[in-house]
């Protein structure tokens, strides 16, 4: 098993990070508005006074634990204790295993949740996507495609493989 200091914590791993954080950071500052631009929550209309509402009265034994501190810890166990079954049970793929419920939620999140206009995330990248595709948008966006990403290959793809042996 390979340990954090030969995958995550490279290098060029930490390069990366210090990257992504400076251009992240710089990204926001340019974009941030400025002088005219600057809206305050009072210019929107937005009471930042307002108290939030009294929860209902527990009516039911069992809402006291919906209202209590303690189900983020009960969660939070129960998760390791997940994770260290699934790592117990199959060593080999238990990262890729833990993978499937985040899947799922990302797709439901991106299916499921309504956004502008009623749309969800996917609709959008259904409606961008299809719009590209006429008018010749398309062929620009595979010709892109295939100089930046598809072009470089590396060297074991790119070595001629020997000829087969015929009996």
């Amino acid at each position: 098993m390979l340990d954090f200091g030969t995958t995550i914590f490279t290098w060029q791993s930490l390069l990366t990070l210090a990257i992504l954080i400076l251009l992240t950071t710089v990204s926001a500052h340019f974009s941030a508005p400025t002088g005219a631009a600057i809206r305050t929550a009072q210019d929107l209309g937005v009471d930042l006074k307002d108290q939030p509402e009294e929860s209902a009265p527990r009516s039911r034994p069992r809402e006291w634990l919906e209202y209590s501190s303690i189900l983020p810890v009960l969660a939070g166990l129960l998760t390791l204790g997940f994770l260290q079954a699934v790592t117990k049970a199959v060593p080999a793929t238990a990262g890729i295993l833990v993978q499937f419920p985040l899947y799922a939620a990302m797709a439901a999140i991106l299916t499921e949740v309504q956004g502008t206009g009623g749309l969800s995330i996917s609709e959008h990248l259904a409606h961008f996507f299809t719009s590209i595709g006429g008018g010749g948008g398309f062929a620009v966006i595979i010709a892109l495609y295939t100089a930046l990403l598809a072009h470089p290959q590396p060297a074991a793809v790119a070595r001629p493989r020997p000829a087969a042996v015929l009996y």
